[in-house]
């Protein structure tokens, strides 16, 4: 019920002390129900307002119709009849019905009730449009402009007229002597300021009850009601963080509801049956405000429903997730003769909690640098997205069983403080293996006679083992050796194998097997096969053959000389202190393969002369060249001593310093602006008498304290008193300009080259190099070259400017550039092709040239779409025509008649190609070599075999990409464009190089996967070089 009174008295309600909320189910769908209020309201589409009689309403109108009617002036003169007469107010004031009886009043508006007006009820009504009618009108006009029948009158009048309708919109107020009934379809109810009810439909009566209040019957029906909202409506998180709202339903009926959530696309929701919404925002949505929605529906009445929204805002953000797990299934390699070998392959998962999208360096702490292999160095991450990276560990000697932790770091690039690390354990289980090796591979000896070799057993297992050695021969063959050897980790143990033949035949080819393997681990063994060929006779008229000689473990007075012979033979090293002069010799009677002789009793820091030798055991002696080292020196403690120890006249940012020394040293300055506080120093590792070290980046106007320092080669250090200076006092707070035309020029695997220009201000003295946020060194050239990069991997300079005045230019001025991938690796390069022809070359070292039957020989060209391209064209400069090979889709490639030699690619050719739509063409192999590709005089269709772009313009500037010989040969080179269908020309210039013609101003460079046509003024040779 709307209103339960306590008894059955009326209830009256003081609205100015008390408000009504009506909740969910504190009243039903039908009321009949007689209250007693100072203030009701209802808004309706449709309002019906009747009365019986003695009505006296006053109103503001738009418009009158009147028809049939008598116009009277202010003294009640008759001024005439008319049929039709419509009065416009001149003013605000009203007219007034002052006669007549029943009227009504319909149309669309809000009627509110106050407080009654003296001689009756008073009502307000205020319309958007209505119409009334009576059955007598008596209207009052006084200040009107009256239209009648053609005729205008404006003033005080009076029209009476035995019927009339009234139009129009506006407030008006009206004033009954009696009852008033109210119809209302489908209206709001109000009741007091905040109590509200939709889809009324029924009759309100209203009478005057005293003064105060009125007496209002309601007796009508309601809508079902439903409203929704969430909380909280807005809010902020990162993309990383849910949000829980929560659904707050109002409705006048008990009922059971289906909740509906809308989220934005990438997003997740889960919606609960309590009402409580979990939003899950998309990892790295885009900063911005988003809407989520939530739609109830009644499951009993599915018309009724309510859709409310909450608005999300997705803030900034930046971070990194980092977790490392071990790969179980993946097994990393130790050795060639290891015994498989040990699950060291982890997975990195690398997740960007930021908003924006970053690249991320990996490196590792805990073991060393030259285990780890990671499937990529640097990793671009798109904003919430993980990626995976696989970390391998393969150590590079042999190591004893242990656990070590070790640390993977992931740091973006662009920003260092966006770092995480994971942290984990890397088990060197005990792992066992063996290397056999056999001097010579290849024996003889007559029928039934014997033959010898060497055999070395290396232990390659990280604790100790034992190896059992076996020698497989020829039934009735016999051998002499050692059959078990005990060996330490990395130990070796050398001996000499006899072999006795048996029932051998002149000319036959015997094999000899040689094995060693760990009795702990049946798989942990190595494998040799020697051939012993039976001659009519063995005897030897060759001396041995000598290679690698060396002197090993140098020191001030021992050496020991090592070397090889191909034959079993004795060891004797001639040697003493003059070029060509052997006084001494040193003497071992073993035949051996593998030689060495320790020399003794040397002098400290002489230099010696040796030869060796060694004579076979038939008699045929050898001797090697000349060759000589020098013994070490005996230890020196003297450090080195310093003299005249002075400075430049200081600028305002520099001086140089220098100073000597009485044996060769390295230099060292050490300085600070305070007395014996040496916060800053200089140095140069070379050994050198004469010494000078330049101090830049210096504060004008300021004195420096400094000593210098020299250690020698022995590590012997000495450093000086303490020295000062003054640099020049400076005016100068304006920094320089940036560097401009910041480009990589060059690159190679492991290096890159820039260059740029210098800003022009007269007072430049260097600019700052940083290599991927890393200081490198200050140059006041215009290049640099980084050195000792990772092949394939990107990096950025940074560069900014210092002046003489010390002021720096704070702008980072960046570039980007990357390594060529080193040679072997497997790598991929994409061009995009236009539908219809393009002129195309091949960047790479392909995995396979063949055009064929694809699931034969593979697919040299693979695109994407599949099966896009239909035909490919090669030039020849023989014939001067054009060779065709056909694709077939689903099979692969086959050569046109007349075209049968064209069944494979080649680098350095150009190629026309047909496509049938825009396609993806993807080369798949390893980074190109030189290539030299002979040109014949006229036309040639070559193709640019390189994974970068090369500049074409003035030879002496960026040098000759197209290193051609006989020089000056090429005329011309052009280059097809897919877009307009038409070539671009680019002119060689004899000793000059290449400018671009006319309308191809874009022509500068040459560019990977490319085709060209090139005019040759005769043969000639292009010598590519990678």
């Amino acid at each position: 019920m709307l209103i339960s009174p306590d008894s059955d008295l009326e209830q009256i309600i003081d609205l100015n002390k008390n408000s009504f909320f009506i909740e969910k189910n504190e009243y039903s769908n039908s009321i009949s129900e007689s209250l007693i209020i100072p203030n009701l309201y209802s808004a309706s589409n449709n309002l019906n307002l009747s009365t019986t009689d003695n009505v006296t309403p006053s109103l503001k109108y738009s418009s009158i119709y009147l028809t049939d009617a008598d116009i009277f002036d202010a003294d009640n003169n008759f001024i005439g009849h008319y049929n039709t007469i419509e009065i416009s107010p001149l003013s605000e004031d009203s007219a007034r019905v002052y006669k007549g009886s029943n009227f009504s009043v319909n149309g669309n508006g809000s009627i509110s009730s106050y407080s009654p007006a003296t001689g009756g009820l008073g009502m307000s009504i205020n319309w958007t449009s209505f119409n009334l009618s009576t059955d007598k009108l008596i209207l009052e006009i006084n200040d009107g402009s009256i239209s009648a029948d053609g005729f205008a009158y404006s003033g005080h009048y009076t029209l009476n007229a035995d019927s009339a309708e009234i139009g129009g919109n506006g407030p008006m107020a009206l004033t009954f002597a009696n009852d008033v009934e109210l119809n209302i379809t489908e209206g709001s109810l109000v009741i007091g300021d905040e109590s509200s009810y939709s889809g009324f439909t029924g009759t309100i009566n209203v009478s005057e009850f005293n003064q105060t209040h009125d007496n209002v019957n309601l007796n009508g029906d309601f809508d079902r009601s439903l409203s929704t909202h969430l909380e909280p409506g807005n809010s902020v998180t990162d993309s990383f963080t849910n949000i829980t709202l929560n659904l707050i339903v109002e409705s006048n009926e008990d009922d059971t509801y289906e909740l509906t959530s809308t989220v934005p696309e990438g997003w997740g929701v889960i919606t609960n049956s309590d009402g409580t919404i979990k939003v899950i925002p998309e990892k790295g949505a885009t900063p911005g405000e988003y809407r989520v929605s939530v739609t109830t529906v009644s499951t009993t009445e599915p018309e009724l429903l309510s859709t409310t929204s909450a608005f999300i805002e997705i803030a900034e953000s930046a971070g990194v997730d980092a977790g490392i797990t071990k790969e179980e299934l993946i097994y990393v390699p130790l050795g060639d003769n290891i015994n498989n070998g040990i699950f060291s392959a982890y997975q990195l998962s690398i997740t960007n909690r930021g908003s924006t999208d970053q690249t991320f360096r990996i490196t590792t702490a805990g073991i060393p640098d030259e285990w780890v292999l990671f499937s990529r160095n640097d990793v671009t991450v798109p904003a919430g997205k993980t990626h995976l990276v696989g970390l391998y560990i393969k150590p590079t000697t042999i190591i004893s069983q242990t656990t070590t932790a070790f640390t993977a770091t992931v740091t973006s690039i662009s920003d260092p403080t966006i770092t995480d690390s994971v942290s984990t354990d890397f088990e060197m289980p005990v792992y066992r293996g063996v290397d056999v090796s056999t001097t010579p591979c290849l024996l003889y000896a007559v029928a039934n006679g014997s033959a010898s070799f060497d055999l070395n057993v290396t232990s390659q297992s990280n604790v100790g083992d034992i190896y059992n050695i076996t020698v497989e021969l020829p039934d009735g063959w016999t051998a002499d050796y050692v059959n078990n050897t005990l060996l330490d980790t990395g130990e070796s143990f050398r001996q000499q194998v006899s072999i006795t033949t048996d029932n051998t035949s002149t000319g036959e080819v015997y094999f000899v097997g040689v094995s060693a393997g760990s009795i702990y681990k049946e798989n942990a063994s190595d494998y040799k096969v020697l051939s012993l060929i039976v001659a009519e006779s063995v005897d030897d008229t060759e001396p041995p053959v000598i290679t690698s000689v060396h002197a090993t473990g140098i020191t001030n007075n021992s050496a020991v000389i090592t070397w090889d012979t191909d034959e079993m033979s004795d060891s004797l090293v001639k040697y003493g202190t003059e070029s060509g002069n052997y006084p001494i010799t040193t003497y071992n009677e073993i035949n051996v393969t593998f030689h060495s002789i320790n020399l003794a009793g040397l002098s400290p820091g002489t230099t010696y002369y040796y030869a060796v030798n060694s004579t076979d055991q038939s008699n045929n002696p050898a001797q090697s060249t000349e060759y000589n080292f020098t013994t070490l020196a005996l230890p020196d403690s003297e450090p080195p001593g310093i003299t005249n120890v002075m400075n430049t006249t200081p600028t305002g940012t520099s001086v140089t310093i220098t100073w000597d020394t009485d044996e060769a040293s390295d230099s060292l300055v050490r300085y600070g602006t305070e007395p014996g506080n040496y916060t800053l120093s200089a140095s140069n590792e070379s050994f050198v008498l004469e010494h000078s070290i330049n101090l830049i980046v210096l504060n004008p106007n300021t004195v420096y304290h400094y000593v210098v320092n020299s250690t020698d080669q022995s590590s012997n250090s000495n450093e000086s008193a303490e020295y000062s200076f003054t640099t020049a006092a400076s005016s100068d707070t304006t920094p320089p300009a940036g560097v401009s035309d910041l480009n990589e020029i060059d690159r190679g695997v492991a290096w890159i080259q820039w260059s740029w220009t210098n800003p022009s201000d007269p007072d430049f003295n260097h600019t700052e190099i940083c290599l991927d946020g890393i200081f490198q060194t200050i140059t006041s050239a215009e290049l640099f070259n980084a050195t000792n990069l990772a092949p394939g991997t990107e990096y950025t300079i940074g560069t900014r400017t210092v002046d003489a005045a010390g002021n720096i230019n704070q702008t980072w001025m960046n570039d980007t550039a990357t390594t060529l991938p080193a040679a072997g690796t497997t790598i991929q390069l994409t061009i995009a092709l236009n539908s219809g022809w393009n002129l195309i070359s091949v960047p790479l070292n392909l995995t396979t040239w063949r055009l064929g039957n694809e699931s034969a020989v593979g697919d040299p060209l693979n695109v994407t779409l599949e099966n896009s391209l239909t035909s490919i064209y090669r030039y020849n400069t023989t014939s001067e025509s054009f060779e065709k090979c056909t694709h077939y889709a689903g099979w692969g490639w086959a050569p046109a008649t007349g075209s049968e030699s064209f069944t494979e690619l080649e680098p350095g050719r150009g190629y026309w190609v047909w496509a049938e739509n825009d396609c993806d063409l993807t080369f798949t192999g390893t980074a190109p070599s030189d290539l030299s590709l002979p040109l014949d005089a006229d036309w040639n269709c070559i193709g640019w075999y390189s994974t970068s772009e090369a500049e074409l313009g003035e030879g002496s500037v960026v040098g000759d990409s197209l290193n051609i010989t006989p020089e000056n040969s090429l005329s011309s080179i052009y280059r097809y464009n897919t877009t307009s269908g038409s070539f671009e020309k680019c002119t060689h210039y004899a000793n000059w190089g290449w400018a671009p013609a006319t309308g191809s101003e874009s022509f500068t460079e040459l560019e990977p996967g490319r085709g060209y046509w090139a005019m040759a003024e005769n043969d000639c040779v292009w010598n590519h070089e990678t």
